[in-house]
């Protein structure tokens, strides 16, 4: 999804979870209302990552509740994303959100 972060910048990050919900980030690893959430989209990066011996993920997120009205994002890049892991970021309201983006994977076959 979009959403603006301040006057002059606009950031594209994964919705997480929802308003009520429950969110837990711990290593390498996110928690919605106790369950662990299947990333497919990060296999690549966390494979990457356990060849080098090193966690995907270095920022963990304490346990906390979405507000309602509001979604928790983070960005596949999970150790340099600016997110809701961050007090500028925080949980972004649903006005806020300017829209969403949707992307098609090519392949050759």
């Amino acid at each position: 999804m979009l959403f603006p972060v301040g006057e002059d910048k606009i950031y594209f990050k994964r919705i997480i979870a929802l308003g009520g919900e429950r969110v837990r980030v711990d290593g390498d690893d996110v928690y919605i209302n106790g369950t662990k959430l299947d990333e497919l989209y990060l296999a690549d990066g966390l494979k990457r990552a356990a060849e080098l011996g090193s966690p995907y993920n270095v920022r963990d997120f304490a346990e906390a509740v979405v507000p309602k009205g509001a979604v928790f994002v983070m960005g596949d890049n999970r150790s340099n994303s600016m997110d809701s892991r961050d007090a500028a970021v925080g949980f972004v309201p649903y006005a806020s959100i300017l829209g969403r983006v949707v992307t098609v994977q090519h392949t050759d076959e």
